[in-house]
């Protein structure tokens, strides 16, 4: 039934897509500016790919463009900057990506998955960013957000990209301890 449910809401996936605080920064691409694309129609159709940071889901493209680590109290998590497209003339949820994208570190024992976050406030100025990937993208506009996980260590993350189909097409390795802190 777990398994039913998962492949379910893949596939819905596949139509909607197609403290202290320390801070420090590893810039992947220079920052791009928004930009506006031309809605197709035919978005959800597209090949899913992950290749030189952007993933592209169909529907949507999300565009990586730096990595930070940043410490609440005692816990550390990895932010992940991207620019995310709509590149279909529906209305999409940025969100839905955490069901085709996932982060694993390694313990002594486990390759344990990450949970997802949210630390976003006005105090750290993530707040902006953290709400832009919760709402919803109108048809060929774009918006700067980011993907926040919880980190375990300070071992490398494993980032997975998988396709409408539950299919890894993509992996990312990000060194957590190249990110300062």
């Amino acid at each position: 039934m777990k398994k039913a449910i998962q492949v379910l809401s893949i596939t819905c996936l596949g139509l909607t897509l197609g403290g202290a605080l320390s801070v420090g920064a590893a810039p992947l691409t220079k920052a791009s500016e928004l930009k506006t694309v031309k809605p197709d129609p035919n978005a959800e159709k597209h090949k899913w790919t992950y290749k030189n940071n952007v993933f592209d889901a169909g529907n949507e493209t999300y565009t990586f463009t730096k990595n930070k680590v940043v410490t609440v109290g005692k816990d550390k998590y990895l932010i992940m900057y991207c620019d995310i497209t709509n590149n279909s003339t529906k209305k999409m949820d940025p969100s839905l990506v955490s069901m085709v994208m996932q982060a694993h570190q390694s313990t002594s024992s486990q390759d344990k998955q990450l949970d997802t976050a949210t630390i976003g406030t006005s105090d750290n100025g993530l707040d902006k960013l953290e709400n832009n990937l919760y709402q919803k993208l109108l048809p060929g506009k774009s918006v700067h957000a980011i993907i926040q996980y919880k980190l375990v260590n300070n071992r490398p993350v494993k980032v997975t990209f998988q396709d409408e189909n539950s299919n890894t097409i993509g992996t990312r390795n990000i060194k957590v301890n190249n990110l300062g802190e």
